[in-house]
């Protein structure tokens, strides 16, 4: 069974529409599907902790990801799904500290700042 020169236009052109109303409604891989969470670690002079231990939990307690702080105390989680996490900062000489309830929405990144 051939197409006509018309037959071949309007299928190729009714899957040029499909494709198009895809990846309309598809997130782009740039990260539109997760979020991220970042923030500034610092003790209670204002020090930038460099180092840290930052983990993302659930709110069961299982560990996301795990990261570690920069030279400015500055830490980031990336490729994070929507949801509410807990986040769970150590260092060797501190308690542990928890932050809880950080809601990650698509697109955006979550701000932190944490003494």
């Amino acid at each position: 069974m051939f197409l006509s020169r018309q037959g071949v236009y309007r299928a190729s052109r009714g899957l040029a529409l499909a494709a198009f109303f895809v990846a309309l409604y598809m997130p782009t891989v740039d990260g539109e599907i997760t979020g991220s969470v970042s923030g500034l670690v610092h003790d209670a002079r204002g020090i930038p902790q460099v180092g840290a231990a930052v983990k993302l939990l659930t709110p069961e307690g299982r560990t996301i990801k795990r990261v570690f702080t920069d030279y400015r105390g500055i830490f980031q989680v990336a490729d994070v799904f929507p949801g509410s996490y807990t986040i769970r900062v150590a260092l060797d000489r501190f308690l542990p500290l928890l932050q809880e309830d950080i809601s990650v929405r698509s697109g955006r990144r979550t701000v932190l700042d944490v003494n």
